[in-house]
């Protein structure tokens, strides 16, 4: 089996496979704050990327609806910034109202 040099090595899992899947989610996902911009940031927190989707916090229902009208635009400028179509969808959410429930243990 004929070596390979280190670098070519590297190359070919960051560009090929899983990995290299992996790691353009992962430049997905940390470019959020930079490409909504700060008002938007201030209001969200990207959560998780699982399987093309990205999943964002949102700390209001005003912000879950207006968020959701330009859901579209925002994928489009985060798949842009990568350079491959690697969002497929963004799911946004809010824990908003949520509450552990009690027992009342009678």
């Amino acid at each position: 089996m004929p070596m390979k040099l280190i670098g070519e090595v590297l190359h070919s899992l960051f560009s090929e496979g899983k990995l290299a899947g992996k790691m353009k989610e992962y430049r997905a996902f940390s470019l959020w704050s930079e490409v909504v911009g700060s008002t938007i940031a201030s209001h969200t927190t990207a959560e998780r990327m699982v399987k093309g989707v990205l999943y964002v916090r949102v700390d209001s229902s005003v912000w879950f609806n207006e968020l959701s009208l330009i859901k579209e635009e925002i994928r489009n400028k985060l798949n842009q910034r990568v350079g491959v179509e690697v969002v497929k969808d963004i799911k946004f959410f809010t824990t908003m109202g949520r509450k552990k429930r009690r027992s009342n243990g009678a």
